[in-house]
């Protein structure tokens, strides 16, 4: 293979994305043994990778230490340095989120042909993303812009992206949006950023296999084919036991024990470790899920104990009402 691959990474003790950026890359390494892997940090992070903490060193081909702004908070720093990768690495690369595991062999990037191609947020179009009528009141709040006509919204999570002078203009654009919408606006999220600059450039981003990019907390669609399994968290796995890399007991695991042979077993079988009760929901269940009052009755049953049993008994009956 030779499209590198790129993470970023920003961590402390405090916090367990080092671990993930671990795991992601211990898994890597079982289908490619020879990939150039570079993982970009800032100073803070570079420093604390030493004893319990050396072993991504081992595994990555280099850690690269990217200067950020003081000021900048952990997340601001990962955001800078995940938005001017392109301006750091030479060559083609894959950039992929640290809150991943590749659980098949990554060969055939090398023949993708897009200069710049993505996987769409939720594995679906603008038109159907379910959380569309927000992102256009967000991008119309960040930057006084309608984006209505935009095909795709990207999950900034796995990126391909080629060597040229468009990837390298565009990342320019994509760092100097993000920082406009960070520092001026007090929100540090990538992704807005990234559909102003898609939008302005003439949407020159194309779509990327969601094999590239599982995303499980929208979309069972690709797990069967999938290449790199998505983690990200979504805010209805009220105990996150759904799998157990939605956890940060397993995290904790991993620094902890190490690379045992159970850690290394749920890896080399992570699509087979979602709990029994996983059931598949449709798109209305979910959108009331993500909703504000889904939101408020998954509290409500998770704290109220006894009261919830004395409301859920009143539903039932004007249920049989109705």
């Amino acid at each position: 293979m030779q499209t590198k691959i790129i993470y970023v990474l920003v961590s402390s003790l405090e916090d367990i994305y080092y671990e993930q950026c671990l795991v992601s890359v211990y898994s890597l390494r079982k289908y490619h043994k020879d990939a150039e892997v570079v993982v970009l940090v800032d100073d803070a992070t570079a420093a604390s990778l030493t004893g319990n903490r050396s072993l991504l060193a081992t595994l990555a081909t280099e850690i690269k230490v990217i200067d950020t702004p003081i000021e900048y908070t952990s997340l601001q720093r990962s955001r800078v340095i995940k938005t001017s990768i392109r301006k750091h690495v030479s060559g083609d690369f894959m950039f992929i989120d640290t809150d991943t595991v590749i659980c098949a062999p990554l060969d055939d990037i090398d023949n993708i042909e897009a200069d710049l191609a993505i996987v769409p947020d939720f594995h679906v179009s603008f038109a159907e993303y379910p959380f569309r009528g927000y992102m256009l009141s967000e991008m119309y709040h960040l930057f006084g812009q309608d984006v209505s006509h935009v095909v795709d919204y990207f999950n900034s999570g796995v990126i391909y992206a080629k060597d040229t002078e468009m990837v390298h203009r565009f990342f320019e654009q994509w760092n100097e949006n993000w920082t406009y919408s960070a520092i001026e606006k007090n929100n540090p999220k990538d992704q807005p950023a990234l559909l102003k600059t898609d939008a302005d450039a003439g949407q020159v981003i194309r779509v990327l296999d969601g094999k590239y990019n599982c995303q499980i907390a929208a979309s069972i669609r690709y797990l069967y084919s999938a290449k790199i399994l998505h983690f990200f968290n979504a805010r209805f796995f009220a105990h996150n036991n759904i799998h157990p890399f939605y956890s940060s007991d397993f995290y904790l695991r991993v620094r902890n024990e190490g690379f045992t042979h159970e850690i290394d077993e749920m890896i080399n079988n992570v699509r087979m470790l979602f709990d029994a009760y996983s059931t598949p929901i449709s798109r209305p269940e979910f959108e009331y899920l993500s909703s504000p009052e889904g939101h408020i009755m998954m509290a409500l049953r998770e704290k109220c104990g006894w009261k919830w049993s004395v409301m859920s008994i009143i539903l039932k009956i004007f249920r049989r009402i109705s």
